[in-house]
């Protein structure tokens, strides 16, 4: 059993390969790197930094159902990581 290192979810080995070792439930902030929390206004979610308070909202992105139907992000070196 694998736990996620921030949110301790539980995942399998195999499982956590094919996620590449990322939570489903984990987002980072695209300018600062820490941890999206998810927030909740009018039954719909959206995501928030605690760091530098960049938002979801500020990105354009709609407020979604739950907070994990977010997408998860293509980190800057992952195509240069999967060359190797």
């Amino acid at each position: 059993m694998i736990f996620c290192p921030r949110c301790l979810e539980v995942s399998s080995a195999p499982e956590a390969r094919s996620k590449k070792h990322r939570c489903n439930n984990c987002n980072d902030c695209p300018n600062c790197g820490n941890v999206l929390s998810g927030r909740s206004e009018n039954e719909k979610c959206y995501l928030i930094c605690q760091n530098c308070r960049w938002s979801t909202r500020d990105s354009g992105e709609e407020d979604r159902s739950n907070t994990r139907m977010w997408p998860s992000s293509i980190g800057v070196f992952s195509e240069f990581l999967l060359i190797l």
